[in-house]
């Protein structure tokens, strides 16, 4: 089977708490820690990775990322700063033939 992949790209915010850098990816509701905050990038790059993957293998992908979309919520940390990054995401040809036809 045909291996695809796909890039998301997905905003980031970073901030500190009790020491830590948090980054998180708000619409996916998703965040990672680290020692720095190019840990917690590289964490939560993982964690989308893992998240996407999983999300893919059960066959809900486009449900789950229009429920987790509509409920974005504004930040409540006055220091947090933002970046975009951009994920590849490996899919199986079949699965992404399914989705979009």
């Amino acid at each position: 089977m045909k291996r695809l992949e796909i890039n998301c790209t997905i905003p980031v915010k970073f901030f500190k708490e009790q020491g830590v850098w948090v980054a998180r990816a708000p619409q996916l509701r998703l965040s990672a820690n680290g020692d720095t905050k190019g840990e917690a990038l590289d964490n939560l790059d993982e964690i989308v990775r893992e998240f996407f993957l999983f999300c893919v293998g059960r066959g809900n992908l486009l449900d789950v990322l229009a429920e987790r979309s509509v409920e974005h919520k504004a930040s409540t940390h006055r220091h947090e700063s933002s970046k975009m990054i951009t994920v590849p995401i490996p899919l199986m040809a079949q699965y992404a033939r399914r989705q979009m036809g």
